[in-house]
């Protein structure tokens, strides 16, 4: 599923508690520490999972899920859609802890 958060733009791949976020957009000189919570927040909401673990670099991350019983991934409708969404209250970031208060996305249509 593609989704943007913030000024990235992920392609999200979850299979059971493992996911794969590439990302697809130019950014000057990104570095992990810029890019990881913005992956972290992108795999969080396509999955419906917590991320226990993140790795890789600035262009594909991979993570380990914690996923509770009842999780619910994100709804992936027919043909093409992009999610983008919009941080509506500042996260934080301090290893692996994203918080995001408030965040609405919505389908970009073609």
């Amino acid at each position: 599923m593609r989704i943007s958060i913030g000024k990235s733009t992920f392609d999200v791949r979850v299979k059971g508690n493992e996911a794969e976020a590439i990302r697809l957009n130019m950014e000057w000189a990104p570095r992990m520490e810029a890019v990881a919570p913005r992956a972290v927040i992108a795999i969080e909401k396509v999955s419906g999972c917590k991320v226990r673990k993140l790795d890789g670099d600035q262009a594909q991350a991979f993570a380990r899920l914690k996923c509770a019983k009842g999780a619910r991934p994100m709804h992936r409708g027919p043909g093409r859609i992009e999610y983008v969404c919009d941080i509506e209250d500042a996260y934080q970031y301090s290893g692996m802890d994203v918080a995001v208060a408030d965040m609405t996305c919505r389908p970009k249509r073609y």
